[in-house]
This record gives C-alpha cells, structure tokens and sequence, in this order.
C-alpha cells in the first residue's frame, strides 16, 4: 500500500529521563523485526516525512512538554493507513497532536512508530448552528490566544476542566460529534445518536477506544458587553507571604464551595529574590465588575503583600493570570516529575501542612526551586454537576479542586534530588487523598482526574468502579487487541475473569 500524504516518525527510545526517575512505565516485549528497514522500504508519498534518532526532523517532533516521546499525517485518510500498516505488521504505534499530556505509561512505547496528526488543523466556525469544528492540531492557543498550548481535542477527551467549569461545564459536554478511526481502520461518526455508547465512552476515557480526526463543539453565544459582564472577567493575582498561609488556606475552605463564576488557583513557589517560599494566587470572576469586587473582597482584606487588579475581555484572562507568567508552563521539554489528586472538599489543616513541607523543601534542595512548584487548581462546579453522571464516562464530575504538585531541578536527570522529590510527590498526594471528600468510595480517598494521572493509580480511582465494566465492553468491541495501550490503557473485561 501507498500512502498519500503522510508523515511518520520512529520512536524507538522514549522515556530515557522518566526511567531514570523510576516513573511507571509499561513493560512490552521485545521485538526482533527490524523497525527501520521495514519503515524504509514501503512505498511512501513525496510528502511523506520519516524520522529517526539522531535526526533533527525527529527531534522537532518528538519534543514534549515534559520530556516525554512525541508524535505527521495531513489527512484522515492518511492516518487510517498509516494506522492499518502499522496494526498490519505488528507495529506498536502512539498517535498524537499537542504532545502536552505527562503520563509516564506513555513511555511503554519501545521501537515502534509514532503518528503525528499536527497538521489536521482544520478550524470552522457555523455561526448560524452555533457549532466549532476542529481538527486535532488545533491547541487551546489557536482559540484563546497563544499561550495554552495543549491540544484541545486531546483534553476534551480526558474530559476537560477549567474556570468555566461552574459556568459552562466541561470540554466534554460541548462535543457534539467526532470522526473516529477505530483500532481497525474503520472510519466513522460518533455523537449522541449516532454510535451513542461509544461517544459516551469518548467522553471521558477516549484516548483508549481510537483516533479523533475531528471534533464538532456546541458554542456559547455571548454579547461583549462590560455593562452587564457578559465577555468580560476580573483577573486578580495576589502574593501571600509564608506567614500568611495558615490564614489564606482557612480562607479559601471559609469560602468554599465558590459562586459559579468565581475560580481560584493557588500556586506554592519559592521567591528568590526574598529567600522565602510563598503563595501566588489568582483569582478570577466572570461577570460584572461590581459583582466581581464583591467576591473578592475577603482576599483583599487579608492584605496580601502583592496585587494586581483588572478587568478583561474574557480572551485576555486566560494569558493575564499568575502575573502573566503562566506561559511558562507549557515551554517544553524540560524535566517535570508530576503527581496530583483531585479533591470535593477543601481542608486548610492539609493545606496547611503541605505548605510547610514544600518550604523544607525547597530549603534543602537549591537546584530544585526555580522549577518545582504546587499548583491547587480550585473551580466551581455548578454547571458541571447539572449534567447527569450517567451522561459521559467522565467520573469525577462532584471535584472541586486538582491539585499538581510538580517537581523539576536543573543539572543531571539523576541528582539525588531526584529521589527527595518522587517521595515527597507520593507523601503530599497521599496527604491529599486523606482528606479529599472521596476517603469512603476510594481506598486511601485518591481520585485522578484523567487528563492528570500518573498512571500508577488503581483503574478504579482514574475511571470510577462503577463506569469500568462499561468502559471495559467498549474496549473490547473497539479495542480487542489494545492497540491504544499506552494512555492508562482500559481492559477488555471488569471485573477480570477469574
């Protein structure tokens, strides 16, 4: 067969990095075919790109936001090919677009292929049907300005959070439709009444069932109006110093739940210039400004050391926050070691206590503080919980908050800090999860949103006990042979058979 417009790349060693870390990965056997005489000697298109190691083609698209593996194809049809002579051969593939997600289960690629959809970047606006069309190239930043570099169909699948969630719900539940490639090669729709139990399936644990080439969203009409709010935000970044933390962490569990419109990130850092570690915290309400300072107003009064204050069109929001510095977050490429939780329930004494180890922490670990930090990621969750549960895969609908703790050091991949930081990543989520609201479905109380897990959670607190067997019977009618093993890879059966 000969492909018409595809790129491939060969990924033969991924998570050189995370091993060094020790990081879960996934154990595949060894291979004993020769990847790259087999990839040279089919008959690709003049447009075809085929990469290897050592290259600097394969470099440019095999960077990640972590030091991860990466993933070129330009058409539906191409992919689909690319995918069949890979299932064809016996060839492990991973497909991809952002390239944002940090699971370490990815790195289970081993001398296998990975199939770049980066420009699939279709992007219609029906303004008449209220609908956005995209291709899975499209990143946040094609949307909302170039700062959000994950690939936002690749969220959506994870489900999708963020400060609208008390507003507008999730990613997830403004899919309309995509166009799927099964693991098969069969190309289709899926959407609420057409192929529905796998479109529910998608909608939450989607990167285990096929390839999305496209996705068709519902939008949301707004009238750019400052008077009564609509299309504008109030952006307002805070600095807390350490000796304030007892007092800022009562507050934000005084306060909680949030109104729909008000969300809230907290971000431990250490400060260089004082010597300290500190809170960041950002705060933003979308709506009228006048309701906006009302909901503010207990963070004020606590007279933090450092404010800033502003009102925006609700664009300008998402690149103003954390001072403006949260484009730092997606520059790729360097070493994040990453561990998270979700939580329904804000406890200050938790809090209170991981602020203190963060400090240790940082105190004894000079090479890591530039590059560490925790971010508490707390949203409202109103319009989320108004879609019933049993709508989409995605379980986690009741969290209120996601919290990243993320450790990163400069100079070798082995330093000793590198152990300090995987125990203290484990001793905080642990902490966490103890107090999180989910301590009597879950053992040990940890819930992993999807979009954030390790990959070294039990399935049940990624997936949901519940919405496993479900999800297990999709996997086995889309996915027999887990083709797409390398994303928290679902089972065929749940319970296993004895």
């Amino acid at each position: 067969m000969m492909l018409k417009t595809a790129a491939i790349v060969l990924t033969s060693c991924l998570l050189v990095p995370q091993l060094a870390l020790g990081l879960a990965t996934r154990q595949e056997p060894q291979t004993n075919y020769d990847l790259a005489g087999l990839v040279t000697s089919m008959r690709w298109s003049a447009q075809t790109t085929v990469s290897f190691p050592g290259q600097t083609r394969f470099v440019n698209v095999t960077q990640r936001w972590t030091t991860f593996c990466a993933h070129l194809g330009t058409s539906p049809l191409s992919a689909q090919e690319t995918r069949e002579i890979s299932s064809k051969l016996g060839i492990p593939f991973l497909v991809t677009s952002g390239r944002h997600g940090f699971n370490p289960t990815l790195g289970g690629l081993r001398n296998g292929l990975a199939i770049d959809l980066s420009r699939f970047d279709k992007l219609q606006i029906n303004a008449r049907a209220n609908t956005l069309t995209i291709g899975p190239a499209i990143r946040t930043s094609d949307l909302l300005r170039p700062l959000y570099n994950a690939g936002f169909i690749g969220i959506t699948l994870g489900g999708g959070i963020g400060r609208w969630d008390g507003v507008y719900g999730l990613f997830t539940d403004a899919l309309e439709s995509v166009r799927f490639i099964a693991a098969n090669g069969t190309a289709l729709t899926a959407s609420r009444t057409v192929n529905s139990e796998l479109f529910w399936g998608i909608r939450g644990a989607g990167a285990n069932l096929g390839v999305i080439t496209e996705a068709t969203y519902n939008l949301r009409r707004i009238a750019r109006s400052e008077k009564t709010g609509s299309g504008y935000g109030l952006n307002a970044d805070f600095t807390v110093p350490a000796s304030q933390n007892a007092t800022y962490f009562k507050l934000l569990e005084k306060i909680s739940p949030y109104p729909a419109r008000l969300a809230i990130v907290t971000v431990v850092v250490w400060n260089q210039t004082i010597g300290q570690t500190q809170i960041v915290s950002n705060w933003q309400y979308f709506g009228p400004r006048k309701e906006a300072l009302v909901a503010i107003a207990p963070m004020i009064a606590l007279g933090p050391s450092v404010s800033s204050i502003r009102y925006l069109p609700w664009p300008e929001l998402f690149y103003a926050q954390q001072f403006g510095m949260d484009g730092a977050n997606c520059a790729p490429g360097l070493v994040r070691n990453i561990y998270t939780a979700s939580i329904r329930k804000i406890t200050s004494s938790t809090w209170q206590s991981s602020f203190g180890k963060m400090a240790r922490f940082f105190e004894g670990n000079p090479s890591a503080r530039a590059l560490t930090s925790f971010a508490h990621e707390t949203y409202p969750n109103q319009a989320t919980v108004a879609v019933p549960d049993d709508e989409t895969a995605y379980p986690w609908r009741d969290a209120k908050g996601y919290l990243l703790f993320q450790f990163g050091w400069s100079g070798a991949i082995n330093s000793p800090v590198a152990a300090t930081a995987a125990a203290l990543g484990r001793e905080l989520r642990a902490d966490y999860a103890a107090t999180s609201g989910y301590e009597k479905e879950l053992k040990g109380g940890l819930a992993a949103y999807v979009n954030y897990a390790r990959g070294d959670e039990p399935l049940e607190n990624i997936y949901r006990t519940d919405k496993l067997p479900r999800l297990a019977a999709l996997k086995r009618t889309w996915d027999p042979n887990n083709v797409f093993a390398y994303h928290l890879a679902l089972p065929t059966r749940y319970p296993a058979a004895p």
